[in-house]
């Protein structure tokens, strides 16, 4: 096989250090903000308009690897133009040469003028069914969470990819939380969790002032990972997205994977579906 075109620069940005979280890396929003804005500008460059968040219809995050503080983010992009993902969108985000992460992009506009790409195996889904849409959350968790404001929308009046991701980090961290993955373990352990894997299904508008809240399940419990299921909706019950990810639990010193905490194990197990 031939080596594929350079991929099309679609987005730069630099991390700043309040971007980074509790584990001294780049929040997972922010990468979504990074894919979302590499999207409206090829979308801006194919029709001439910014859909904003009704450019997309789905998308599949993979974290490669950490950004750090100071650190460059640059997204490239390509067109697929054969497999089961025929016409979506592979962006590459890298800093210093390095993948920090791929996003895989179901497009609802008419996607023009990008180079071509067949080969996507860094970004096709490891723990997500990314072609349906889950089923219903079962064993779930309900967290209150605010109402959306105004900033959150975008000039079409969608809310913001990058707010569906914090909402649902929000949740992730209230619901481990109470099974024990914590602040307290981690400084007892120095275990924390990462995310790897994160798919969003946009599944529809919400106003500003429409008061928030995400059900969470958990499930697939593994030896050093697990998944989580989130559905966004407003106090209302109308659907905003559905989220699925995969979490590792990871030693904050080595950075590298460790089996999940013993007494963390037990409690999701109890809980997970």
């Amino acid at each position: 096989m031939t080596d594929p075109a350079p991929g099309q620069a679609t987005y730069v940005t630099r991390v700043e250090a309040w971007e980074c979280d509790f584990n001294g890396h780049w929040n997972a929003r922010y990468y979504g903000r990074g894919f979302q804005a590499a999207l409206e500008n090829i979308a801006f460059r194919a029709t001439g308009g910014n859909p904003g968040g009704a450019g997309l219809s789905r998308r599949l995050i993979r974290f490669h690897s950490e950004l750090l503080s100071a650190e460059l983010a640059q997204v490239v992009s390509w067109q697929i133009v054969s497999g089961p993902y025929a016409g979506a969108i592979l962006h590459h985000m890298t800093s210093g040469g390095r993948l920090a992460a791929t996003a895989l992009d179901v497009a609802t506009f008419p996607i023009t003028g990008l180079p071509q790409i067949e080969s996507l195996a860094s970004a096709l889904p490891r723990t997500i069914d990314f072609d349906a849409l889950p089923v219903p959350l079962a064993h779930s968790i309900a967290v209150d969470l605010e109402p959306i404001r105004a900033g959150e929308l975008n000039p079409v009046g969608v809310l913001c990819f990058e707010d569906i991701v914090r909402r649902c980090g929000v949740a992730t961290h209230a619901v481990l939380d109470g099974l024990g993955l914590n602040r307290n373990l981690t400084d007892r352990t120095r275990v924390s969790r990462m995310a790897v894997e994160q798919a969003v299904w946009r599944m529809g508008d919400a106003p500003a002032g429409l008061p928030t809240r995400v059900v969470t399940a958990l499930h697939s419990l593994r030896s050093k990972s697990f998944s989580l299921s989130h559905r966004v909706e407003g106090f209302d019950g109308r659907p905003i997205a559905h989220v699925e990810g995969c979490i590792v639990t990871v030693n904050l010193d080595t950075r590298r994977a460790v089996d999940l905490p013993a007494e963390f194990r037990a409690a999701l197990a109890a809980q997970a579906r």
